[in-house]
């Protein structure tokens, strides 16, 4: 299950992802993101991910998620993670994100309130 909300007002978009997370799902959100009349690529977003199953994702799929970004350049997003190796996915997943032309700045968290502080120091 993946869900969002955009919060123009705070210029946020929450992502939620809940079960296993495969690349037609990062699809899929990609374009109801882009269909949605609220959605602005400048705004930061905050990706939930830890009650996500992300161990069918595949190198070749973080690489086409992160060439897919709905974001621009400079723009936090802050990802959290359940445990280690979903944080070792969001670190390689950094990586491809940094080898685009979006160079948006991801960072890893396991708590909201330290996600939403990070988020917040741009405002």
């Amino acid at each position: 299950m993946v869900k969002y909300r955009i919060d123009r007002a705070r210029r946020l978009i929450e992502i939620t992802i809940a079960g296993v997370y495969l690349l037609e799902h990062a699809q899929a959100l990609a374009r109801s993101l882009r269909a949605d009349p609220a959605f602005d690529r400048e705004f930061s977003q905050i990706i939930d991910c830890r009650d996500a199953d992300l161990s069918n994702l595949s190198t070749a799929d973080l690489r086409e998620i992160a060439a897919d970004l709905l974001s621009v350049p400079g723009r936090r997003i802050a990802i959290l993670s359940k445990d280690s190796s979903d944080e070792a996915l969001v670190r390689l997943y950094a990586t491809y994100v940094q080898l685009t032309e979006n160079k948006s700045v991801l960072r890893s968290f396991h708590d909201l309130d330290s996600a939403i502080a990070w988020i917040g120091e741009i405002r």
